[in-house]
């Protein structure tokens, strides 16, 4: 079918590719001057700007302002509409072909250029006159002599400088450099009057293709399309610099939102306000978006509230690791802007929301691969190219991350300084934050989880002042008998667990015989932290070589029966103790890893047993430290083998909370731990099952701060007496000696030969007469 009757029109002298007039060179060499014949070919028919128009879905006039043209026959032979691509000074380089199909070809010799509407009235042609600088008036800017220019005439107070040395800041790039233009007014005035491009109260739209660009001509934009989504362009640099610029991508399966990154990573330093958007979901581009009816206003609010002015973070802006490291950093920010994720003794902790937890080197790496695998990056030439993470990148981006959250304080603490309540006296519940000091004076406000406060410890359920369970309150009053100070002993130990506060330097043990609710208290009390805040350990445990580690960040450690521990351990887990309780510095060492050698825990030990553990411990310190809870009531034959798993139900669930705070309350109001009549027996018998030294003072000698005092020699064989009836061990002379004068008040030694004693005394204490008797006999 001849085309020419399609359109309406006859084209008798229409282009023919033989002709000698427009041959062969002309199309390879002056694509000017080939753009000029097609462009009126058109204009001879204007009724073509009405066809391409309706087919584009575009106005006559938007076609006309960017310079369509057309082609009756190319050398397919085909008939193609023409849009020019021009350089930034408006120069037509290439010609780009458009069929009826929508396939699109460049006329053999084009460069790919860009499309916009030139603006006639420019004033490009008024030439601004320059001259170098020289040693006299150097280079206002970078104070350099050579090879920068200044306005003719200008020289002492110039408003504008084409400096060769500096890019940052500048207003445009120019042939000789860069230049600034130092008066805000003139800048502007310099815009609009010397831009190529027509002046505008609005930003200028950057799109793909012609079509795009003459959609925004319709809306009352000015508009310049660029050949391709990715395609690096100096024109389209030079062209906008200085201008106000919205860059749209397009919604073609990722093409498009490249191409509007990498062209923002080109336009961005170089034009005042670069912002980027992408069309709403479901919409190609600009030319079907305004044939759903978009509206200018409608533009303008949607770029104001979806536009963006920064980098996507798909896209790192360099390679380094450093660069990376941050970036993904950035990626963990909370909402008040701290880095939720931390360096804590060269490892990895992160903030879940309401407390920190560490992670593993999988579950690091599993984060960075999910956060960096598909991103990409702006190499040094301003590309987008894949980023590909490998072994040694990791670690290099790992390692990097030093320099940004690295936490150096143990927890609990705060991260930020300031006026803060005292970390250790704060609990932390899946609803917020209650401040136990505030909770003691009536006030149970909580607060906001915040990643400032650095802790491990959270309980995992909300925090509701009307929860109870009256189920645990029947059984613990059953459990024992209803005295009343055994319940409030153990509603202050409960509450004593709650918090990191070790400030009581105590120790709790259950004592009792079999099927009495030692267990079952002891398994609700862990219930009621939940399992991150405690957990389980033996004395085999506890004495090995890594035995400290599995308690660091715990609120709670409990202790099973202590039968069948090997000898040797009882005085390494003593020393343990003492240690920890007494909020004494310790070395940790972790199993193939490292070794911290200064550590302070901040979990209190319960023991539930049926027997004294056999420590030796003729100081007094762990008697001192220690709390009795004695269970007189056995179930054997009774038992409920569903209440230890319906009372665990319960302190899951919050109902012991208010329980252990009101524990808690009244431990922190007297500042010390009631002590039951019955713990008051049970700890003097455990004083003296672990400190045989102390029972030996108390039933063979007393005060006698007058007397002449007990040769040492006849103690220590009263002392071996003494362990032999007991069947102990008696250990050297110096041990005991040393032992008593730690145990016993006004004790002092006397060496031979002081004070005119022939022999090494004991002053202070003398023999009981029960004593040398049992001793006279033998």
């Amino acid at each position: 079918m001849d085309q020419g009757n399609v359109y309406g029109c006859c084209y008798n002298d229409r282009y023919d590719p033989s002709d000698d007039l427009v041959n062969n060179t002309l199309m390879l060499n002056d694509i000017p001057k080939l753009y000029s014949i097609y462009a009126q070919n058109i204009a001879r028919f204007p009724a073509l700007y009405g066809i391409l128009a309706r087919q584009l879905g575009v106005s006559v006039e938007s076609v006309t302002k960017v310079g369509a043209g057309f082609i009756p026959v190319d050398e397919h032979e085909n008939q193609a509409w023409v849009f020019p691509e021009r350089n930034a000074k408006g120069k037509v380089v290439g010609i780009q072909e458009r069929l009826d199909s929508g396939k699109k070809y460049a006329v053999k010799g084009s460069k790919r250029g860009l499309v916009y509407a030139v603006n006639l009235d420019t004033k490009q042609h008024e030439r601004q006159q320059w001259v170098r600088v020289s040693t006299t008036h150097p280079c206002p800017l970078c104070n350099k002599p050579d090879g920068c220019l200044y306005p003719e005439n200008e020289y002492d107070n110039p408003n504008a400088v084409i400096c060769v040395h500096i890019e940052s800041g500048s207003t445009k790039p120019m042939e000789l450099g860069y230049l600034h233009i130092f008066d805000p007014a003139r800048q502007k005035l310099l815009i609009q009057n010397y831009s190529i491009l027509s002046p505008s109260e609005y930003p200028i739209l950057v799109v793909e293709g012609a079509t795009d660009v003459c959609a925004a001509y319709d809306l009352g934009f000015v508009a310049v399309g660029k050949p391709s989504a990715a395609s690096k362009n100096k024109d389209l640099i030079e062209l906008l610099s200085g201008h106000k610029v919205v860059i749209l991508g397009e919604n073609d399966a990722g093409a498009g939102k490249a191409g509007m990154e990498f062209t923002f990573t080109q336009l961005r330093g170089k034009c005042p306000e670069c912002t980027k958007i992408m069309p709403p979901e479901g919409v190609k581009d600009l030319r079907q978006w305004v044939e759903k009816g978009l509206t200018q206003t409608e533009f303008l609010e949607y770029i104001e509230k979806i536009g963006s002015q920064v980098l996507s973070t798909d896209i790192f802006s360099s390679d380094k690791s450093l660069v990376i490291a941050q970036t993904w950093l950035g990626d963990k920010k909370t909402i008040n802007g701290r880095i939720s994720l931390g360096i804590y003794r060269k490892g990895f902790v992160d903030f879940n929301g309401c407390c920190y937890e560490e992670l593993s080197d999988a579950q690091v790496h599993q984060q960075l691969y999910n956060g960096i695998g598909n991103r990409s990056y702006l190499d040094g030439s301003g590309a987008i190219k894949p980023y590909k993470l490998t072994c040694a990148k990791t670690r290099d981006i790992l390692q990097a991350c030093t320099s940004s959250c690295l936490i150096s304080r143990d927890a609990p603490c705060w991260l930020i300084p300031g006026a803060h309540p005292d970390p250790r006296r704060l609990i932390v519940f899946q609803n917020g934050i209650l401040n136990v000091d505030n909770y003691i004076n009536g006030d149970s406000t909580l607060h906001n989880p915040t990643p400032d406060l650095f802790t491990f410890n959270a309980l995992p359920y909300d925090f509701d002042e009307s929860l109870e369970s009256s189920l645990w309150i029947d059984i613990i009053t059953d459990i024992f008998n209803g005295d009343e100070a055994k319940l409030l002993l153990l509603a202050q130990w409960f509450g004593y667990n709650l918090i990191p506060d070790m400030s009581q330097e105590k120790l709790m043990m259950f004592k009792g015989r079999t099927r009495s609710g030692k267990g079952t208290i002891a398994n609700t009390l862990g219930a009621m932290l939940g399992d991150r805040n405690w957990c389980a350990t033996s004395f085999a445990s506890l004495a090995e070589s890594f035995g400290y580690h599995p308690l660091m960040g715990k609120l709670c450690v409990i202790v099973g029966d202590t039968k069948g521990s090997k000898s040797g351990e009882e005085s390494v887990v003593l020393m343990r103790l003492l240690n920890i309780v007494g909020r004494d510095a310790i070395s940790v060492n972790i199993k193939g890893k490292l070794h911290l050698p200064k550590v302070n825990l901040c979990c209190r030990f319960t023991f539930a047993m049926n027997d004294f553990p056999a420590f030796r411990d003729d100081s007094g310190s762990l008697q001192e430290r220690t709390n009795i809870l004695t269970f007189n009531n056995s179930y054997v034959g009774r038992e409920d083998k569903t209440l230890k798993d319906r009372l665990a139900q319960e302190a899951s669930e919050g109902k012991l909370i208010n329980f252990a705070l009101r524990g808690l309350k009244s431990l922190y109001t007297d500042k010390e731990f009631v002590v039951p009549a019955e713990s008051t027996l049970a700890l003097n018998t455990f004083r003296e099952i672990i400190s045989p030294v102390l029972q030996f003072t108390s039933r063979c000698t007393e005060p006698d701060t007058e007397g002449p005092g007990v040769p040492t020699d006849y103690l220590y064989e009263l002392w071996k007496w003494w362990c032999k009836r007991e069947g102990l061990s008696y250990g050297h002379k110096s041990t005991l000696i040393h032992s008593l004068l730690s145990t016993t008040p006004n004790a002092m030694q006397i060496m031979e030969g002081e004070v005119g004693n022939p022999d090494q005394m004991l002053m202070g204490i003398k023999v009981t007469d029960w004593a040398e008797t049992g001793f006279g006999k033998g």
